[in-house]
Protein backbone atom coordinates (compact mmCIF):
# COMPACT_ATOMS: atom_id res chain seq x y z
CA UNK A 1 0.00 0.00 0.00
CA UNK A 2 3.02 2.38 1.01
CA UNK A 3 3.73 1.87 -2.60
CA UNK A 4 0.41 4.17 -3.70
CA UNK A 5 0.23 6.20 -0.71
CA UNK A 6 1.18 7.75 2.39
CA UNK A 7 0.23 4.97 4.97
CA UNK A 8 -0.65 6.54 8.84
CA UNK A 9 -1.83 4.73 12.07
CA UNK A 10 -3.37 5.95 15.14
CA UNK A 11 -3.00 3.82 18.26
CA UNK A 12 -6.24 3.65 20.51
CA UNK A 13 -5.62 2.67 24.64
CA UNK A 14 -3.94 -0.57 23.08
CA UNK A 15 -1.46 -1.60 20.09
CA UNK A 16 0.85 -3.85 21.54
CA UNK A 17 3.06 -6.76 20.11
CA UNK A 18 0.73 -8.14 17.19
CA UNK A 19 -0.74 -4.71 16.76
CA UNK A 20 2.75 -3.18 16.88
CA UNK A 21 3.89 -5.85 14.09
CA UNK A 22 1.20 -5.27 11.26
CA UNK A 23 1.72 -0.77 12.07
CA UNK A 24 5.34 -0.70 12.16
CA UNK A 25 6.04 -0.44 8.68
CA UNK A 26 3.67 2.57 8.44
CA UNK A 27 4.88 6.21 7.38
CA UNK A 28 3.58 7.87 10.35
CA UNK A 29 2.69 6.41 13.72
CA UNK A 30 0.68 8.40 16.13
CA UNK A 31 0.11 7.18 19.62
CA UNK A 32 -2.05 8.62 22.68
CA UNK A 33 0.34 9.19 25.53
CA UNK A 34 -0.84 6.24 27.97
CA UNK A 35 -1.32 4.00 25.04
CA UNK A 36 0.45 0.43 25.18
CA UNK A 37 2.65 -0.71 23.16
CA UNK A 38 6.00 -2.34 21.68
CA UNK A 39 5.66 -6.05 23.45
CA UNK A 40 7.85 -7.47 20.42
CA UNK A 41 8.23 -10.45 21.59
CA UNK A 42 6.82 -14.02 21.07
CA UNK A 43 5.90 -16.59 23.87
CA UNK A 44 4.68 -20.31 23.17
CA UNK A 45 2.62 -22.36 25.30
CA UNK A 46 3.07 -26.39 25.35
CA UNK A 47 -0.31 -28.47 27.57
CA UNK A 48 0.70 -31.44 29.15
CA UNK A 49 -2.45 -33.03 30.63
CA UNK A 50 -1.52 -36.81 30.64
CA UNK A 51 0.46 -36.22 34.28
CA UNK A 52 -2.60 -35.01 35.54
CA UNK A 53 -5.03 -37.64 34.04
CA UNK A 54 -2.84 -39.75 35.43
CA UNK A 55 -2.46 -38.98 39.04
CA UNK A 56 -6.67 -37.43 39.37
CA UNK A 57 -8.41 -39.27 37.43
CA UNK A 58 -6.10 -42.50 37.05
CA UNK A 59 -6.63 -42.61 33.57
CA UNK A 60 -3.54 -43.93 31.65
CA UNK A 61 -3.27 -42.20 28.25
CA UNK A 62 -1.31 -43.70 25.79
CA UNK A 63 0.20 -42.24 22.13
CA UNK A 64 -0.05 -44.10 19.46
CA UNK A 65 1.91 -42.86 16.21
CA UNK A 66 3.67 -42.82 13.19
CA UNK A 67 6.62 -41.33 14.69
CA UNK A 68 7.95 -40.45 18.18
CA UNK A 69 6.60 -37.12 17.91
CA UNK A 70 3.39 -37.80 17.38
CA UNK A 71 1.74 -37.01 20.17
CA UNK A 72 4.08 -33.44 20.90
CA UNK A 73 1.89 -31.07 23.26
CA UNK A 74 -0.47 -33.56 24.24
CA UNK A 75 -0.71 -35.97 26.45
CA UNK A 76 2.83 -36.20 27.62
CA UNK A 77 5.64 -33.75 29.05
CA UNK A 78 7.77 -32.55 26.26
CA UNK A 79 11.45 -34.29 25.31
CA UNK A 80 14.54 -32.18 25.47
CA UNK A 81 14.29 -32.40 21.93
CA UNK A 82 10.51 -31.13 21.38
CA UNK A 83 11.16 -27.92 23.47
CA UNK A 84 14.59 -27.30 21.59
CA UNK A 85 12.77 -27.67 18.22
CA UNK A 86 9.92 -25.30 19.73
CA UNK A 87 12.39 -22.62 20.90
CA UNK A 88 13.94 -22.72 17.56
CA UNK A 89 10.87 -22.16 15.89
CA UNK A 90 10.28 -18.79 18.80
CA UNK A 91 13.49 -17.26 18.15
CA UNK A 92 12.63 -17.33 14.51
CA UNK A 93 9.71 -15.52 14.82
CA UNK A 94 11.45 -13.13 17.27
CA UNK A 95 13.74 -12.45 14.55
CA UNK A 96 11.82 -11.90 12.09
CA UNK A 97 9.40 -9.33 14.00
CA UNK A 98 12.63 -7.69 15.16
CA UNK A 99 13.62 -7.22 10.95
CA UNK A 100 9.86 -6.35 10.26
CA UNK A 101 10.24 -3.53 12.93
CA UNK A 102 13.81 -2.23 11.82
CA UNK A 103 12.91 -2.14 8.31
CA UNK A 104 9.53 -0.08 9.15
CA UNK A 105 10.96 2.19 11.39
CA UNK A 106 14.81 2.54 9.82
CA UNK A 107 16.41 1.42 12.94
CA UNK A 108 19.13 -0.77 13.42
CA UNK A 109 18.26 -4.05 14.35
CA UNK A 110 20.30 -4.81 17.60
CA UNK A 111 18.66 -0.99 18.62
CA UNK A 112 15.09 -2.47 18.26
CA UNK A 113 16.33 -5.69 19.80
CA UNK A 114 17.47 -3.81 22.87
CA UNK A 115 13.68 -2.29 22.97
CA UNK A 116 11.78 -5.57 22.24
CA UNK A 117 12.22 -8.62 24.58
CA UNK A 118 8.66 -8.29 25.31
CA UNK A 119 8.92 -5.29 26.71
CA UNK A 120 5.93 -3.10 27.18
CA UNK A 121 6.33 0.75 26.58
CA UNK A 122 3.60 3.58 27.10
CA UNK A 123 2.86 5.95 23.76
CA UNK A 124 4.87 8.61 25.16
CA UNK A 125 7.89 6.27 25.82
CA UNK A 126 7.25 4.70 22.09
CA UNK A 127 7.91 8.37 20.86
CA UNK A 128 11.19 9.36 22.96
CA UNK A 129 12.19 5.28 21.54
CA UNK A 130 11.75 5.81 18.00
CA UNK A 131 8.78 3.12 17.86
CA UNK A 132 6.17 6.05 16.87
CA UNK A 133 6.39 9.68 15.58
CA UNK A 134 4.06 11.63 17.53
CA UNK A 135 1.15 11.57 20.39
CA UNK A 136 -2.35 12.73 19.20
CA UNK A 137 -5.58 11.31 18.89
CA UNK A 138 -7.28 9.62 15.60
CA UNK A 139 -8.27 13.12 14.28
CA UNK A 140 -4.86 14.60 14.38
CA UNK A 141 -3.50 11.46 12.44
CA UNK A 142 -6.57 12.14 9.85
CA UNK A 143 -5.61 15.77 10.12
CA UNK A 144 -1.85 14.86 9.16
CA UNK A 145 -3.35 12.22 6.16
CA UNK A 146 -5.34 14.90 4.74
CA UNK A 147 -2.72 17.70 4.92
CA UNK A 148 -0.07 15.09 3.37
CA UNK A 149 -2.98 14.21 0.14
CA UNK A 150 -2.97 18.00 -0.08
CA UNK A 151 -6.64 18.04 0.77
CA UNK A 152 -9.07 20.90 2.76
CA UNK A 153 -12.35 19.57 2.02
CA UNK A 154 -12.92 15.63 2.58
CA UNK A 155 -14.84 12.52 3.26
CA UNK A 156 -13.59 9.43 5.32
CA UNK A 157 -14.16 5.82 4.96
CA UNK A 158 -14.13 3.02 6.54
CA UNK A 159 -13.00 -0.16 4.62
CA UNK A 160 -14.10 -3.11 4.69
CA UNK A 161 -18.31 -1.78 5.38
CA UNK A 162 -19.13 -4.97 8.04
CA UNK A 163 -22.14 -5.83 9.56
CA UNK A 164 -21.49 -4.95 13.13
CA UNK A 165 -24.14 -6.96 14.76
CA UNK A 166 -26.78 -9.92 13.72
CA UNK A 167 -29.39 -6.75 13.80
CA UNK A 168 -27.97 -4.98 10.94
CA UNK A 169 -27.80 -7.98 8.61
CA UNK A 170 -31.79 -8.12 9.27
CA UNK A 171 -32.58 -4.87 9.24
CA UNK A 172 -31.42 -2.15 6.96
CA UNK A 173 -32.02 0.83 8.64
CA UNK A 174 -29.83 1.94 11.36
CA UNK A 175 -30.67 2.56 14.98
CA UNK A 176 -29.20 5.28 17.03
CA UNK A 177 -27.69 3.00 19.69
CA UNK A 178 -25.53 1.06 16.95
CA UNK A 179 -21.28 0.57 18.37
CA UNK A 180 -20.33 2.55 15.59
CA UNK A 181 -20.93 6.70 16.29
CA UNK A 182 -21.85 8.68 13.12
CA UNK A 183 -19.51 11.96 13.16
CA UNK A 184 -21.13 14.32 10.73
CA UNK A 185 -19.56 17.33 10.21
CA UNK A 186 -17.57 17.58 12.87
CA UNK A 187 -16.33 21.25 12.44
CA UNK A 188 -12.15 22.56 13.11
CA UNK A 189 -10.46 24.93 11.67
CA UNK A 190 -9.20 24.33 8.11
CA UNK A 191 -11.45 21.57 7.42
CA UNK A 192 -14.75 19.63 7.39
CA UNK A 193 -15.11 16.33 7.65
CA UNK A 194 -17.32 12.99 7.84
CA UNK A 195 -16.33 10.16 9.64
CA UNK A 196 -17.77 6.94 10.07
CA UNK A 197 -15.42 5.64 13.35
CA UNK A 198 -15.69 3.68 16.82
CA UNK A 199 -15.51 5.17 20.31
CA UNK A 200 -15.05 8.54 19.52
CA UNK A 201 -16.17 10.95 22.05
CA UNK A 202 -17.33 14.70 21.16
CA UNK A 203 -16.34 17.19 23.85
Amino acid sequence: LRKEKTVIASYGSYAASGGYLISAGCDRIFTDNTTLTGSIGVFGLVTSYGNALRKHLHINPVVLGTNKHSGMGGMNPLTEEEVAWYQESIEHIYDNFVNVVAEGRGMDKAVVDSLAQGRVWTGSEAVRLGLANWTGTIMDAIEYAAKDAGLVVYAIEEYPDKKSSIKDMLHTDKKSDDHIVRMLNILRPGFTAMARLPYVTID
